[in-house]
């Protein structure tokens, strides 16, 4: 991503940088570009910090309060096969026990989470409550590191209401790429008003939760954003437009319109995962006969935007090619040739993307461009048997000219 096309203009102009950094070891913070080290005494500003699906990756304990006892929990993972370890995390096996919990290990936790614990034991007739260890101590070195001046926006999956908190079931473990659980908001809000903190979130308790924890800050200094997050996470949430763009990927029949699509699409701000999803729609019908100019011009201005909003750093996911099939559906050859280069750049040559440009030149009249692209195309895959056709036919044309300007 540092040497990224795509990213050189924020890069060259210094608003952009990266850093590696362990979420629970944060003395300082080394941007890689420029070399500065964010740290306690070079920090004159607070932190901004945004956390996407952060917390529920992080360390966690897990406790068990029953009858005003409280136990640990302790988790032993295993698996059936353990010779294929490129596919070990799908086949994991995962059992609790729960034994007494030494007054200790209580006594170890950071003040915010004994209150916690102590709340939990007084509260919880029997259920399992997740302490969130690792994110307490995330947030505590940020704050250092801000000098107490902290603005933390999370999205994650967690729960704040008590009832669910404290389930009666094992707590409950999402095998992905990773190990995560869910966030307890709860134990953190508490964490960030112990400090005498403000906390913003969602009046929503189910799906994704959104929070805003400022702390060192007067909220009352600040608005713009007050008013910002309260439209936000009390009218349509994220949870919200994940309903509506699943709701219309599942339940349209046999397919969306692409009126429907379009919308969607401007509701996600023109987000490239929303575009994939729907993509076929638009491929199939979005130059479909009878679609007025300024329909076709709406829709080029939508797709402009998707691709602004596009930065590639996976060869898998390909959006310019699937613009340029679009952009080739609606007979804008000229753009359709520009996006499938730029495919071919940032996702690797493809024999069928030559393939396409090559036709997008033959529509164009170019023949010599088209040529040369079926030629690329067979030169990356030898068999393939459209660009053959092709070629072949243009190879034909271009001899018939040749005899009949003769004659």
């Amino acid at each position: 991503m540092k040497a990224h096309k795509w990213f050189s203009d924020f890069v060259s102009e210094g608003v952009v940088d990266f850093a590696v950094v362990d979420c629970e070891n944060i003395p300082s913070i080394k941007l890689e570009l420029s070399n500065k080290e964010l740290k306690e005494e070079t920090l004159s500003n607070p932190l901004f910090v945004v956390e996407n699906y952060v917390f529920s990756n992080l360390r966690n304990d897990a406790i068990r309060v029953e009858n005003g006892s409280l136990q640990r929990g302790l988790l032993s993972i295993s698996c059936s096969d353990s010779s294929d370890t490129a596919n070990l995390i799908p086949r994991m096996q995962f059992s609790w026990k729960f034994a007494e919990m030494p007054e200790a290990l209580v006594e170890s936790y950071d003040p915010s989470l004994q209150q916690a614990v102590a709340l939990y034991r007084q509260s919880v007739n029997n259920g399992t409550v997740l302490l969130p260890i690792g994110a307490v101590s995330m947030l505590r070195q940020l704050l250092k590191l801000a000098r107490q001046r902290l603005v933390l926006l999370a999205g994650d999956i967690g729960f704040r209401d008590l009832a669910r908190v404290a389930g009666p079931r094992n707590p409950y473990i999402s095998v992905h790429g990773s190990l995560s659980m869910p966030t307890n908001f709860h134990a953190l809000d508490l964490f960030v008003q112990s400090l005498e903190g403000t906390v913003f979130h969602s009046p929503y308790l189910e799906g994704f939760s959104n929070t805003v924890y400022v702390v060192g800050i007067d909220a009352k200094t600040l608005p713009s954003m007050r008013w910002m997050i309260h439209h936000e996470f009390s009218t349509f949430i994220p949870e919200s437009f994940n309903v509506t763009q699943k709701c219309l990927k599942e339940e349209s029949s046999p397919s969306p319109s692409v009126a429907s699509v379009i919308a969607v699409l401007r509701l996600s701000h023109f987000d490239t995962d929303v575009f994939m999803k729907f993509k076929q729609v638009l491929i199939e019908r979005g130059g479909y006969a009878g679609s007025s100019s300024a329909t076709r011009k709406d829709i080029l201005f939508d797709l402009s935007a998707v691709r602004s909003q596009y930065y590639p750093i996976k060869s898998t996911y390909d959006v310019c090619f699937e613009l340029a099939r679009i952009h080739m559906g609606i007979k804008e050859y000229d753009t359709a040739i520009a996006l499938f280069a730029d495919s071919n750049e940032n996702c690797a040559d493809h024999h069928v993307t030559w393939h396409n440009m090559g036709m997008c030149y033959e529509y164009k009249g170019d023949l010599e461009n088209a040529k040369r692209c079926y030629l690329k195309s067979l030169e990356i895959k030898p068999s393939y048997r459209e660009s053959k056709l092709k070629l072949n036919k243009l190879t034909s044309e271009v001899r018939s000219e040749s005899a009949a300007s003769t004659v």
